[in-house]
């Protein structure tokens, strides 16, 4: 990195170096048997060139190719993008560096235990139903990220990551039926018997079909279901979204958007999270940011770019990640990026909403919903997995049923109640909702 960073200032004004390398090992189970046990390595480097006021971005997967990326971060700078940021010297506080990324459970895990875990996995499932095709996965991984430029900073963590899925398909005539459940974080502390259990318990419940007209309905939606609704505001919130204009909330800010039981935060510095880290991928330090407090619309979160674009202070959110999910990739250039998003808890057990409710809809798994107007704050898409509720106990599955809401007035007029329990799923923690008038459309 300092011989990359010593030949780009040379030739520019400023230089950034980010560099990537980790080992992962996944063991994956299909149709109730061992499909693979995979072990792969990456190693990757992005440079940012600035010169005249253009930024010139390159990438290379080779461990000794200095000269070349150079050539080719300097090819590309007179049509570059407009640089609008000073590159940050700020190194992290005792504070931040005492965030725990590496586990030694996870460095350490055989892989003879995740083949174990997934062998025991599927006689429990077939104990219950032996048609079920059972599908299992285990992820274990170690990841370096290091990040130098020109303005004095360097800085470098070790992070490890873990993940956890469990499910299964059941087809019972012309009825096809997928429950799963899966967990990711930086150790590996999943409870495997205890998820496993509650994939049976969904099978025993959906594999009986209820009839659903279609109309309004009172809803819960699980924490899975609550991170798809919460898309429209990731969205709008996202800083390079609100300096093009595209997100409506340019200028919003101080604004009471939402109920005020809504209070919605992006923290880098999630214990177990897996977007946690001292420090983005253009080295600002990881901070937590609360983007909804008390219904009111307090952040955008920001990159250098959008920060300098809206006047604002970069709020470590420049990350290089692929597309969906937070899995780096030096070939993306940063971006702002929600990290790990956490929604405070509200003051009803689950049991006592479902109670409360009496008959409705719990809506666990939606599929589609990306191909929504998110900016719009719609949010629609099929019911992979639902529940016909009634006397506030699950009776059946709903089948073909698709669900349309707008969460930005379900969040602001809708919005009955927020569960006390929170799940964190990965880059997620979140609870319960209870929405009222919520469209449910169902074949027939």
């Amino acid at each position: 990195m300092e011989n990359i960073l010593k030949k780009a200032i040379k030739v520019g004004e400023h230089a950034e170096v980010f560099q990537l390398s980790g080992s992962s090992t996944q063991v994956n189970f299909e149709n109730g048997r061992l499909k693979k046990i995979d072990s792969s390595e990456n190693f990757g480097t992005a440079l940012r060139i600035i010169r005249g006021g253009k930024i010139g971005f390159a990438t290379t997967t080779k461990q000794n190719d200095v000269d070349d990326l150079v050539r080719r971060a300097m090819d590309v700078v007179e049509f570059g993008g407009e640089c609008r940021f000073e590159l940050p010297f700020e190194e992290c506080g005792e504070d931040v560096k005492s965030v725990p990324l590496f586990s030694e459970r996870t460095a350490d895990i055989p892989t003879e235990k995740m083949v174990e875990s997934g062998l025991e996995i599927i006689r429990r499932i077939h104990g219950y139903e032996r048609q079920i095709q059972v599908f299992c996965g285990f992820t274990v991984g170690q990841t370096e990220v290091a990040t130098a430029n020109s303005a004095g900073l360097k800085c470098e963590y070790k992070k490890t990551g873990a993940g956890f899925g469990v499910g299964g398909r059941l087809i019972e005539g012309k009825n096809m039926l997928t429950c799963f459940e899966s967990r990711a974080g930086i150790d590996f502390d999943f409870d495997i018997q205890g998820l496993t259990e509650k994939v049976i318990e969904d099978f025993d419940v959906a594999r009986k079909n209820v009839p659903a007209a279609s109309g309004e309905y009172p809803v819960i939606l699980t924490p899975h279901a609550v991170s798809d609704l919460l898309m429209p505001i990731i969205v709008c919130s996202n800083g390079r979204a609100v300096a093009k204009g595209i997100s409506p909330w340019r200028g919003r800010l101080g604004e009471e958007m939402f109920d005020p039981r809504l209070t919605i935060h992006d923290d880098g510095l999630l214990e177990n999270g897996t977007a946690t880290a001292h420090f983005d991928d253009e080295g600002v330090v990881m901070q937590k940011t609360t983007v909804i407090e008390k219904g009111v619309l307090k952040n955008f979160i920001h990159d250098l770019d959008s920060a300098a674009a809206l006047g604002a202070r970069p709020t470590g959110n420049g990350l290089r990640n692929k597309r969906m999910g937070n899995i780096k990739d030096v070939a993306a250039p940063p971006a702002p990026s929600s990290t790990n998003v956490v929604m405070e808890p509200g003051d009803m057990a689950v049991d006592e909403m479902l109670k409360n409710m009496g008959d409705g809809i719990l809506v666990d798994r939606l599929i589609g919903t990306m191909m929504s107007n998110l900016y719009g704050g719609v949010v629609g898409g099929n019911v992979l997995l639902g529940y016909k509720i009634e006397g506030g106990k699950r009776v059946g599955r709903i089948k073909d049923a698709m669900m349309s809401v707008n969460a930005f007035s379900a969040l602001k007029d809708n919005l009955v109640a927020l569960s006390r329990e929170r799940i964190q799923l990965g880059s997620f923690v979140l609870p319960y909702i209870r929405l009222k008038n919520v469209n449910i459309a169902t074949r027939g």
